[in-house]
């Protein structure tokens, strides 16, 4: 996985926040292919994990559907098992 990964299917979109909590909310669809999800995230959430850091004073809440993904000094946004190269391998088996 590189830095510059691009993932055609993928487009974030911004919007107004609709919770009145926030400034923007933004969305993006998971790759169809599931051997492009992992990296994907990785692309996603490390994205994410740079913004929050440069924006330090914002409060920030990253969700996949209803699942918040928690956030850490150490790592950034993270998911168990995204850097796993066994299961990245085996997603990769999938690609249509």
């Amino acid at each position: 996985m590189t830095e510059n990964a691009v993932f055609d299917d993928e487009t974030l979109s911004v919007h107004p926040s609709a919770s009145g909590r926030g400034i923007v909310d933004g969305s993006v669809s998971a790759p169809r292919n599931p051997g492009d999800y992992l990296p994907s995230m990785s692309a996603w959430l490390g994205g994410l994990t740079r913004a929050r850091r440069l924006l330090a004073d914002a409060e920030w809440t990253v969700t996949l559907d209803d699942l918040v993904v928690e956030w850490s000094e150490d790592t950034g946004y993270f998911l168990p098992g995204m850097d796993d190269p066994v299961l990245r391998a085996e997603l990769s088996r999938f690609d249509f």
